[in-house]
């Protein structure tokens, strides 16, 4: 799984088109093949910052997506921003669900990580 993660900030005035921009985009994404999840969030303690958090199944997926007219829109749609965006795509590895939350605590306490599958 991949996941693409990004922080936008526009200018007090345009954040109303930027937010429209965004939430066409997040629409439009949940309905292409190997997408997982796409939301769009507001930042309440910052005004016109917005987070864009998208899944997808495959890289092949992703960059699909990457070269499509709904992130094209996107991308005119960051000539609105205050700054330049802060953009990260990760791959997710094994760690899932129950198992992920187990190797944080791991990790807090400072113990050796084992997965149920290693046992």
């Amino acid at each position: 799984m991949l996941v693409l993660t990004a922080r936008i900030e526009s200018s007090a005035p345009d954040r109303r088109e930027l937010s429209q921009a965004l939430l066409a985009w997040a629409a439009a994404v949940r309905r292409e093949p190997g997408t997982l999840v796409a939301q769009v969030y507001e930042d309440i303690e910052a005004p016109a910052a917005f987070c864009l958090m998208a899944e997808w199944t495959s890289r092949q997926a992703m960059e699909a997506h990457l070269r499509g007219p709904e992130f094209g829109a996107v991308l005119g749609a960051l000539e609105l921003l205050a700054r330049p965006p802060q953009l990260s795509i990760i791959q997710v590895g094994d760690a899932v669900g129950s198992d992920a939350l187990r190797t944080i605590r791991s990790l807090r306490s400072g113990a050796q990580v084992v997965r149920e599958q290693d046992t």
